[in-house]
This record gives C-alpha cells, structure tokens and sequence, in this order.
C-alpha cells in the first residue's frame, strides 16, 4: 500500500512538472520559439500597451503567454500558442504590457520575421 501511495505521488509530480513546462517552459527560449498572431487591435498609451488578437491556426490553439523586448521607442513581442491548451481556452487574448519609454513602433517578433504592427499612432495590418 505504501509502494502505490509512493507511486501515485511520483505520477502526479510528473504531470504537474510536465503540464508546467508545457505551459510556462517555452519562455527560457524566447523569441526562437514565439509565433506570429492575428493581431486585433493595438492601443498605446504613456506608460503601458494593450494589444489584443487572436490565435492564427484555424483549429484555436490555448495562449500559452507572451515575450516582451523594449529597445528605445520600439516595442517587440511574440507570442506562444499550444494545441494541449486549447481544449481549455481559446486563442483569443488580451495582454497589458508595462513600457518604461514612449513607443513609436511595435513590432510581432519570431526567430525569423519582425513584422510591424503599429507605428505613429496608427494600426498597421
């Protein structure tokens, strides 16, 4: 009895270890593992940006999160998607990200495209 208590305790362990590195393990990697998303809408104020968007694959993956870099006036983000997620939330997301500079330009960041979303003021699609 003690040996299956012991055993169930090491599976359960394992699961939350594996559910958290699914969910949170992406982020040690960065802009390597970020992908693009449709972005909804951008809204930029003095001291934080909102933007709001949705998941970009026609099945809805779970947002799993987001990585920021600030570089003068510039803003770069990417964002993190996960099929497992999805049976429990949507793709669509809504994130507050505090900035310590006035932004002029945000950009979505993958290991391999910048695309510009916003600048001056103005949506870019």
């Amino acid at each position: 009895m003690k040996r299956l208590g012991k055993g169930l305790l090491y599976l359960i362990l394992i699961l939350v270890m594996t559910w958290c590195m699914g969910r949170y393990g992406w982020k040690f990697l960065g802009f390597y593992v970020t992908e693009s998303a449709e972005i909804e809408s951008v809204d930029v104020m003095a001291d934080q940006v909102v933007i709001k968007g949705n998941s970009p694959s026609f099945i809805p993956d779970g947002f799993t999160g987001y990585v920021v870099k600030e570089e003068g006036s510039k803003l770069y983000v990417g964002y993190n998607f996960s099929p497992v997620f999805g049976f429990f939330e949507k793709g669509a997301f809504e994130i507050s990200i505090p900035v310590k500079n006035e932004i002029t330009e945000v950009y979505t960041k993958t290991k391999h495209d910048e695309i510009l979303i916003w600048k001056d003021g103005e949506f870019v699609r």
